[in-house]
């Protein structure tokens, strides 16, 4: 289910609900999502809608998550950049809101053939709010970084199926073989992260299972049912 709705918040039976379906396109919406967490805050019980989220740029989720912990999204994993002429071009025309997220001593160090890698043993972030996320199989990339940093924080329930699993190799972009001029789209790195699983084709687990076009009403029922506001 593909949606032209970057962003949108509802107040469904009292409890807020932020809508997100991809990590890319309108930045003053985007922007909106990012912003959105520091009124959601202070709800006692929020729900995300991640749905169909293809994902996008990591600037939002992570933003997200800092604008709502006041932490940094420090969540458990290991990273890997081989340093090639090939990847050393694709990263420098890769746009600020993702280059920034690329260690600034690995551009400064940019030796050709010799790898970057990287080892996160995650922080827990205590958060006393209900935060409920519909997750599907369409949720990916960008869109699975904000399952990963959520996955981080006390009181986090999960509605819906596995996501899609495309987290392995990070910092995809265009590329065009010399000769024949064809058109491909890989990344540049690799990525294992939690127990150090390859989670593509797999994706995350929810805690709870249901017909993720269903999530969203069922767990509004569930909140009604337990009371919790």
């Amino acid at each position: 289910m593909k949606s032209e709705i970057v962003y949108e918040k509802n107040i469904i039976d009292g409890i807020p609900v932020y809508s997100i379906r991809k990590m890319y396109g309108d930045k003053d919406e985007l922007n909106k999502f990012k912003l959105s967490a520091l009124d959601a805050r202070d709800e006692e019980t929020i729900i995300i809608d991640l749905r169909s989220n293809p994902g996008g740029s990591d600037e939002y989720p992570n933003d997200w998550f800092s604008n709502y912990t006041g932490y940094q999204p420090n969540y458990p994993c290991s990273y890997g950049h081989k340093w090639t002429e090939l990847s050393i071009s694709a990263s420098e025309k890769l746009s600020p809101d993702i280059r920034k997220y690329i260690n600034k001593e690995a551009f400064d160090n940019m030796d050709n053939g010799k790898w970057s890698v990287y080892s996160y043993l995650g922080k827990w972030v205590e958060n006393d709010n209900n935060v409920i996320v519909l997750i599907d199989k369409g949720v990916a990339s960008s869109g699975e970084t904000m399952i990963r940093v959520l996955r981080t924080m006390d009181n986090v329930v999960f509605v819906g199926s596995n996501s899609y699993g495309c987290a392995l190799v990070p910092n995809q972009s265009n590329k065009y073989l010399p000769n024949s001029g064809i058109k491909m789209y890989f990344g540049l790195g690799l990525i294992l992260t939690d127990d150090g699983e390859n989670r593509d084709g797999i994706g995350y687990m929810p805690d709870i299972w249901v017909n993720p076009k269903d999530a969203l009403d069922l767990a509004l029922k569930m909140c009604k049912f337990y009371n919790i506001k």
